[in-house]
Order: structure tokens, then sequence, then C-alpha cells
């Protein structure tokens, strides 16, 4: 039955079944973004007053930020910080907002369905 339910709502909606399973992967996505940031910032604290890029991580961001004209310092990281966890928090109301979309929609259809069964019954 579950398989059969799954497999209608894929034919019937896949936007809606396909969609919260890539926002999930960017949030994942930008959640390990996220914790690459730390590489970064543990740099910052040692030497403040410049970071000096040593890690590879720390090496590609300052390359990302050099190339949009930001400078690679601790404020600048914190606000990338933040503006990713910003990211985080929308794709999770999305994906929310979305499967509740989808359990009201196959909510409905079947509901549709028992009683166009229940009419033709009688």
């Amino acid at each position: 039955m579950t398989k059969k339910l799954l497999l209608q709502i894929i034919r019937s909606y896949p936007m809606y079944f396909f969609a919260p399973i890539l926002i999930t992967v960017l949030h994942a996505a930008i959640e390990g973004a996220g914790l690459g940031l730390l590489i970064p910032i543990i740099e910052g604290l040692q030497s403040p007053e410049a970071i000096i890029p040593s890690h590879p991580i720390s090496i590609f961001l300052a390359d990302m930020l050099a190339k949009i004209n930001i400078s690679f310092s601790l404020p600048s990281i914190f606000v990338l910080g933040m503006s990713m966890f910003l990211i985080q928090s929308l794709l999770d109301y999305s994906r929310i907002v979305l499967s509740s979309r989808i359990v009201d929609k196959v909510q409905g259809d079947i509901r549709i369905e028992l009683y166009s069964a229940y009419l033709k019954a009688e």
C-alpha cells in the first residue's frame, strides 16, 4: 500500500516530491560549508590582526572573497556565516511548507477518490 501511494505521489506530483529532496540536499551542502568556515575562524583567532590562510579551505575562501572584492577578515567571515545560517533557515522553512502542501494535496485526492468510490458503490 505504501509503495503504491508513493508511486502515485511521484506520478501525480513530481515537483512536490522532488523539490523537498533537492532543498534538503542544498541545506546539507550549505551546512557543510558553514562547518568549513570554522577553519578560517580558528586561524583568525590565532592572529586577529591579519588572517593568513594556510589550510586549503581557508585559501579557497580567501580567493573567493577576493574575487568579489571582500577582505578576508573575521567580520567578513562572520557575516558570511550568518548569511549561510539565514539561507539554511529559509530552505528549512520552504521544505516544511512544501512537505505540508504535499500532505494536504495527497489527503485531498485520497478523500475525493474514497468519496467517488462510495458514490459508485450505491
